[in-house]
């Protein structure tokens, strides 16, 4: 019987140690594509290039399995009364 439990607590710790491992994994897979995302940007040198980041974003953030994420961009322009105005 502790021979038995002895292997069912290793191969428990073992199961546990794979879970943390995939969760790493993910978010190391995440944190890639953000730094891929992140260097695109800091690249971009005119608006044109927004519309390519976005869907890039979008993406590599859908590559991840999260299919409920969005990305908009809105451009506001202030008036002379001061007010702001979408475009």
């Amino acid at each position: 019987m502790k021979r038995f439990t002895s292997v069912f607590s290793l191969t428990f710790r073992r199961y546990q140690d794979l879970q943390k491992a995939e969760v790493q994994a993910r978010e190391a897979r995440m944190e890639a594509s953000l730094e891929r995302v992140r260097s695109k940007t800091m690249a971009m040198h005119s608006s044109d290039d927004v519309n390519f980041c976005n869907g890039n974003h979008v993406h590599r953030i859908g590559k991840t399995g999260d299919e409920n994420m969005r990305c908009s961009i809105a451009h506001f322009l202030e008036t002379t009364n001061g007010s702001l105005v979408s475009q």
